[in-house]
Order: structure tokens, then C-alpha cells, then sequence
């Protein structure tokens, strides 16, 4: 019965609950990250069956230099996220400048962490993944459901994030630019998910070259998949997957 608590520590010290939150992530839309020296870019399988039709969008924009977007529990994230904008909308209200992404993460890290040691409370059921733009360019950042965070060029979440990532690590490279990057994630939630990619179940953005966010339409997202997966793509990808076999061999 100590599990049921809304924050308690097993024989380990792990909070349980967290242990909880995680694995509901696990089981939630796949969501992943990718940042190069020319960019970051979030792409998202939001499938309908499993946060429901009536949900356009899962992907936040802050400002025209932070974009959020995760997975879990759709209504732990309208709390992150309104957090987040509060939080921006208050440093330019008392500094006249935007908030740093490094300092929002800090920010939302903390709110997040809160919320796993208060009484009456339980962690938030969702992980996110923000990109952004800092001194040293584009940066992606992910933070897990107990207020841990971390700067990543490749993250994954929810159901089969391990299988690709796996098929990510292989593929990638951190001088791709951005169309790279996105044809790349496309290709992965294809051929990795169980789900049929079309533009209804995919939402993207990605941190353009003037350092602002940019989230795509449903039709340029079809567009992409179908150049992508165009008999001309594909034969392409398999003339240079056999040639590097070759050569290996």
C-alpha cells in the first residue's frame, strides 16, 4: 500500500511514483530531438488513438526562440507549458529582454522537482524536450518527469524511443542540416512505429537559420513524406546502403 502514496521512497530511495510516471511515458506518443550545428528539430508521432482527435497540436511555441513539446499525460504537459510562458512572459516584463533557453530549462527543472517531494501532490506524468537557441547556437534540451534535465543532440521519448534512437545513431550525423534532419526522423517513425505516418499523425518544428521557431503545415509535412518515400528515394538509399556493405566487407 506505501506505493499509492502520492510521494514515497521504496527500499532503493527511488520514488516510486516517478518509477510510475516514467513507464506511462514509455507507453506515449514517440517523440524525438535532434540538434546539429545548423539546427534543432522536435518531431512527434501524435497518433489519434492516443491522445484523442480532438487535440491539434502537441507542440508549444514560448517565444520565436523556445519551442516545447512532450509526452505522457496531455494535462501535466498544459501545466508545463503554461508555466513556461508565465515564466518568459515574467524575466521580459522585468528585464525588456527574452529568457535564455539554459535559464528556462533551470526554471521548469525546479517547478517540475517540486512536485516530487510536496505533500499532496504527485510527478508530473510527462517528459518534454525543448529546443532553443544559446551562446554557442541551436541546443536541445530534455527534462524527465522528476525535474532532472539535460542537453542532448539525440533524445527520445514514449513507445519505441530505444528502437529509434538505435536506427537514429546509425544514420545520423552532426553536420546534417535541418531538411537532413527532418527526412531523417520521418524515416525513422516509418519504419520504426506501428502506426501509418501521414501528416495527420506527425507535427514537427525546428529552429530555423535566423534562430526562430518554425512549425510545419500538414501539407508541407506530406509533401516531405512523399519525396522521402519516392521510388527515386528509395532506390537511392539502397544503391548507397549496398555500396557501404561493400566496402566494409
Amino acid at each position: 500500500m506505501k506505493d499509492r502514496n502520492l510521494v514515497s521512497f521504496d527500499s532503493r530511495g527511488h520514488l516510486t511514483q516517478i518509477d510510475y510516471a516514467k513507464r506511462y511515458v514509455s507507453l506515449s506518443n514517440t517523440l524525438l530531438g535532434m540538434n546539429t550545428s545548423n539546427g534543432s528539430v522536435i518531431l512527434l508521432n501524435n497518433s489519434s488513438s492516443k491522445l484523442g482527435n480532438f487535440i491539434d497540436s502537441n507542440i508549444y511555441i514560448i517565444n520565436k526562440f523556445i519551442c516545447i513539446s512532450g509526452t505522457g499525460m496531455f494535462a501535466d504537459l498544459k501545466v508545463i507549458i503554461k508555466r513556461a510562458r508565465k515564466d518568459a512572459m515574467t524575466f521580459y516584463y522585468n528585464f525588456g529582454e527574452k529568457i535564455s533557453t539554459h535559464y528556462l530549462i533551470k526554471k521548469l527543472s525546479f517547478f517540475i522537482q517540486e512536485y516530487t517531494q510536496q505533500s499532496g501532490v504527485r510527478p508530473f506524468g510527462t517528459s518534454i524536450l525543448i529546443i532553443g537557441c544559446d551562446e554557442n547556437g541551436p541546443c536541445l534540451y530534455r527534462i524527465n518527469p522528476g525535474g532532472t534535465y539535460s542537453k542532448n543532440y539525440l533524445c527520445g521519448f514514449g513507445e519505441n524511443s530505444i528502437e529509434c534512437l538505435q536506427f537514429l545513431e546509425k544514420r545520423w550525423n552532426k553536420n546534417f542540416n535541418t531538411k537532413d534532419s527532418i527526412d531523417l526522423g520521418i524515416r525513422c517513425l516509418k519504419e520504426i512505429s506501428d502506426i501509418k505516418t501521414t501528416s495527420e499523425n506527425i507535427q514537427i518544428a525546428f529552429l530555423s537559420r535566423n534562430n526562430e521557431i518554425k512549425i510545419f503545415g500538414k501539407k508541407r509535412i506530406q509533401n516531405s513524406i512523399e519525396a522521402i518515400f519516392s521510388p527515386e528515394r528509395i532506390f537511392e538509399r539502397f544503391l548507397s546502403n549496398y555500396i557501404l556493405d561493400f566496402l566494409r566487407s
